[in-house]
C-alpha cells in the first residue's frame, strides 16, 4: 500500500473558504435580502433599512433578555423564601436549586444522598432523596432550564412512570385484596 504525501490529495484539500459569509454580517445579510424582495431598493437605502431594522431587532431581543432574567431572578427568590420557615427547610430548597442549575458538579456539592442526610443530621428532619429529586424537577421545570446530565431523559421519565403506574407493589397488593373479595 502506497502512500501519498501530496495536499491535494488530503480531506483539508476540497474544503473552500465561503468569503461571503465570513464578512458579512447581519446587516449585510438583511440588506441583501431587502434589495432582493423590493426591486426599486437602492444598495444604499437598502443598506439604511436594514441597519435600522438591525438596531430596532437588537433592542428588542436585549430587552426581552433583561425582563428574562428579571422574572427569573424573582421566581428564584420566592423559592428560597419559601423555604425560609420550618426546620432544614431553606437549605433544602437551596440545595434543591443548585442541583436543578446544574451547580452542583461545578461547586464540589455533595451528592443529593450526601445533602439530604447532612439535612437530615443538622435538623433533626426526615427528608428523603425522593422528595429532593422531585423538588429538583419541579424548580427545573419552573424555572425553565435544560436537563443536565444528572436527570433522566424524559422519554425514560415516562417509562418508569408508566410502569410504575402500570405494576406498583400498592397497586399488586390492591388486585389481590379485590380477587378475594371478589371470589
Amino acid at each position: 500500500m502506497k502512500t501519498s504525501l501530496d495536499p491535494a490529495e488530503s480531506h483539508e484539500a476540497s474544503y473552500w473558504l465561503d468569503i461571503a459569509s465570513e464578512l458579512d454580517g447581519p446587516v449585510d445579510i438583511l440588506s441583501e435580502k431587502l434589495m432582493s424582495g423590493i426591486k426599486t431598493l437602492s444598495s444604499s437605502q437598502a443598506r439604511h433599512a436594514a441597519q435600522v431594522a438591525y438596531q430596532w431587532h437588537k433592542e428588542t431581543i436585549d430587552e426581552d433578555i433583561k425582563n428574562t432574567h428579571a422574572e427569573t431572578i424573582s421566581k428564584v427568590v420566592a423559592i428560597i423564601l419559601s423555604g425560609r420557615n420550618g426546620r432544614g427547610k431553606m437549605k433544602f430548597k437551596v440545595y434543591c436549586l443548585a442541583y436543578a442549575c446544574n451547580l452542583a458538579s461545578l461547586n464540589g456539592l455533595p451528592s443529593m444522598r450526601q445533602a439530604v442526610a447532612e439535612i437530615n443530621k443538622e435538623c433533626g428532619t426526615d427528608l428523603t432523596v425522593a422528595a429532593m429529586s422531585k423538588e429538583t424537577i419541579t424548580l427545573r421545570d419552573l424555572l425553565d432550564l435544560r436537563t443536565n446530565a444528572n436527570f433522566k431523559s424524559a422519554s425514560a421519565v415516562a417509562s418508569y412512570q408508566k410502569v410504575q403506574e402500570e405494576r406498583h407493589w400498592r397497586r399488586e397488593k390492591m388486585k389481590r385484596k379485590k380477587e378475594k373479595t371478589c371470589k
